[in-house]
C-alpha cells in the first residue's frame, strides 16, 4: 500500500464527536476509520475511545495503517508524533465527518476547511442554534 494522494487505496481516520470531526483529538470519544478503494469507500469502522489516554490514541492512530488523519485542534506533540510515523495530518476541519470525507475525495479539503452549512463564523463547533429567550 503506497500513502499518496493519487492512489488507488488507503485509510483515513477522523476522531469523532458523534457524527462530528471532533474539535481537538486529544478527547474524541470515539475514531472512524475509513477504507477507500478506487475513489469509493468500501469500509468504514468506529472505535470507542474512551479513557484512551493522548499517548494510546497516538499509538492507535499509528497501528491502524492509515495515510491520513482529518481532525479538529491537535496538540503539537500529537503532530508531531502523528506526522513521523509518515501520517499526513489535515488539521482544523470543522462539520460532519462525511462531509470532510466527501470534500478530501473531491480534493478540496485543506486545513482550517469549516463544513458547518449556513454558518459565517471562524470556528463553529456547536451543532445547534441558540434561542434567544423573548
Amino acid at each position: 500500500m503506497q500513502c499518496a494522494f493519487h492512489i488507488i487505496t488507503m485509510k483515513i481516520a477522523i476522531p469523532l464527536f458523534e457524527k462530528r470531526i471532533s474539535p481537538y483529538f486529544d478527547y474524541a470519544p470515539a475514531l472512524l476509520i475509513v477504507h477507500i478503494e478506487n475513489g469509493g469507500v468500501v469500509n468504514r469502522q468506529e472505535y470507542a475511545l474512551t479513557g484512551y489516554d493522548l499517548w494510546k490514541r497516538i499509538q492507535c492512530i499509528k497501528n491502524s495503517d492509515v495515510c491520513l488523519l482529518i481532525c479538529g485542534g491537535i496538540t503539537n506533540y500529537a503532530h508531531t508524533q502523528i506526522e513521523s510515523a509518515g501520517i499526513k495530518i489535515i488539521p482544523w476541519v470543522s462539520g460532519e465527518a462525511d462531509d470532510a470525507l466527501a470534500q478530501f475525495m473531491k480534493g478540496r479539503l485543506e486545513a482550517g476547511t469549516m463544513l458547518c452549512k449556513g454558518r459565517r463564523r471562524r470556528w463553529c463547533f456547536c451543532a445547534g442554534h441558540h434561542k434567544r429567550k423573548a
